[in-house]
Order: structure tokens, then sequence, then C-alpha cells
């Protein structure tokens, strides 16, 4: 599909997420950069999402492990905790150079005919949505960034 952003000058989509029957439309920035999609947890909680559920010790000391260059492990690991629908709390370092504390927690996201639970990343931070590689552009056949304000995803 071809979106035109208007009057947005970076590259941005409005997917659609869903949790437990709620569902919202969110403006996100397309962002090669991040690792994971990013949202504010204020997001999270307005589609009924508990943070306060996190997993149990053990697995969450398989994230603290994980060695992050395998991404096969990863992917196993994200799978897994989709699968069973944990939060897990983390730290992550954000572009602006602080930590900050935040969840991993699965998500329903729907653009055009591509939908997929994804691992998102939930910080507490009022800040523009991201779209990540970890399930967005890993899933995405091509992403095409054209002068202007045009760009191109295919499904």
């Amino acid at each position: 599909k071809q979106f035109n952003p208007d009057t947005f000058p970076q590259p941005i989509v409005r997917p659609k997420f869903s949790h437990i029957g709620n569902e919202i439309d969110l403006v996100c920035i397309l962002d090669s950069g991040a690792d994971f999609c990013t949202i504010s947890i204020s997001v999270g909680k307005s589609l009924g999402i508990d943070f306060s559920k996190t997993a149990p010790y053990e697995f969450r000391k398989k994230w603290d492990n994980v060695d992050k260059n395998n991404m096969k492990l990863v992917n196993k690991l994200i799978d897994e905790t989709i699968e069973k629908k944990y939060a897990i709390p983390t730290n992550y370092g954000c572009a602006c150079g602080r930590t900050t504390a935040a969840f991993y927690y699965p998500i329903m996201i729907e653009i055009g005919d591509f939908k997929k639970e994804i691992m998102a990343l939930w910080t507490p931070a009022d800040v523009p949505s991201l779209l990540g590689r970890i399930g967005i552009f890993d899933s995405l056949k091509e992403i095409t960034f054209k002068k202007g304000r045009k760009f191109l995803i295919k499904i």
C-alpha cells in the first residue's frame, strides 16, 4: 500500500493495534534503527494491558541472559513470551542517551492485509510510537522510501 503522510515529514503509517477486543489506530514512525516497536504504556493501558502481571522470575532471567546476537534464540524467546502473554520488565537505552524502565508485551498489529501478534516495548515516556525491525521489518517483503513524502510497503 502507498501512504501519503500529508503534513508529516517522516515516514509514518497508521496501523491498528488490538488487545482483548479493544482497538486503537496510532500514527507510528517507521524506524529502521529501532529494534522493537515502541509504544507508550498509557496506550497499552487504554487497550486493557495489565503490566503488573509480570512473568515468573525464571522466565525473566531468560530475557536477562539471552545472547542478543543470537537471533534464533531471541526469536524463540519472543515467541514463548507472546504465547504466554507475559509482561517482561526491562531497561532500555533510548536514542536520547537515557536509560528507561519499560516492559515487553505482545500486541496484535494490522497494517492493511498484514496482521500479526508482535512483541512491543512499552515505555512510560510520552513519545511518538515507533515501528521497529523485530516483528515489522522482518515480516515485510519490501519497504521503499522515495524522495518527497511517499513510501511503499509490500506485505
